[in-house]
Formats: structure tokens, C-alpha cells, sequence
């Protein structure tokens, strides 16, 4: 139940401390309209003072994170990384092994110490991208 929040921590702790060492990156544009819940809908689900503040931490929290992967040239998928997300705020089990983790973690480090062209060549080869 602790694993996915310490795989999430890591992962906002790599995030945030390599934020630090470059300067901010500009803010990200909406996506186009595109997006599968209308603003009025996720507006709808915002009923309470609980809900608005939820959805501003998590909001802000995404915005800075979304920086820092654009600075960092990373392409994550936003489907996969929110359902990550919520199985680590419900406390679920994560969907990959210890091994796996700790193999996905050492991967994410050779990454981040990667120069951006690396990053680059590395994802367009791990993720079969052209």
C-alpha cells in the first residue's frame, strides 16, 4: 500500500530537484477541446470546498510536473501517469513488480542524466517512437 505513494515521491523528488538545477520552463498550453471531460463537466464535479481544493493541488501539482517533463524532452502518457496517480492516492497495489519498478527506476535515471539529445534518441528507441 506504501510502494505506489514512495514510487510517486521518488518520482516528484527526481522531478522537483532536477526543476532546481534549470530554469523553469514556460508554462504549458491547454490542450484543444479535444479532451474527454468538457470544462463544464470536471466544473460539475467541483461541488464542495473538499473537491475545489483537491482539484487545485492536483492541478498546480500538475502544472509544475508537466513543466519539468517538457524541459526535460520526456514523452509521458497523461491516461497512464493519471490512472497511476489514482491508484497510488487510493492506496491500490501498483501494476508492476518490485523488479520491474526498480528496473523502470534505473532506466529513469539514466534518463534524467542524459543530455537532451540522449533523452531523446533513448525514448525514440525504448518507446519504438519515429
Amino acid at each position: 500500500m506504501k510502494r505506489p505513494l514512495i514510487i510517486a515521491l521518488m518520482l516528484l523528488l527526481v522531478l522537483s530537484v532536477s526543476a532546481q538545477e534549470k530554469k523553469p520552463a514556460a508554462q504549458p498550453k491547454p490542450k484543444p477541446a479535444a479532451a474527454a471531460t468538457k470544462p463544464a463537466d470536471r466544473k460539475a464535479m467541483l461541488k464542495t470546498m473538499r473537491d475545489k481544493l483537491t482539484y487545485l493541488v492536483a492541478y498546480d501539482s500538475g502544472l509544475r510536473m508537466v513543466a519539468d517533463v517538457q524541459a526535460k524532452r520526456l514523452d509521458l502518457d497523461s491516461k497512464v501517469f493519471a490512472a497511476a496517480l489514482t491508484d497510488a492516492v487510493e492506496g491500490k497495489a501498483p501494476a508492476l513488480t518490485d523488479a520491474e519498478a526498480k528496473a523502470v527506476m534505473q532506466l529513469f535515471d539514466r534518463l534524467m542524466k542524459a543530455t537532451p539529445e540522449e533523452r531523446e534518441k533513448m525514448q525514440r528507441e525504448l518507446f519504438n517512437m519515429k
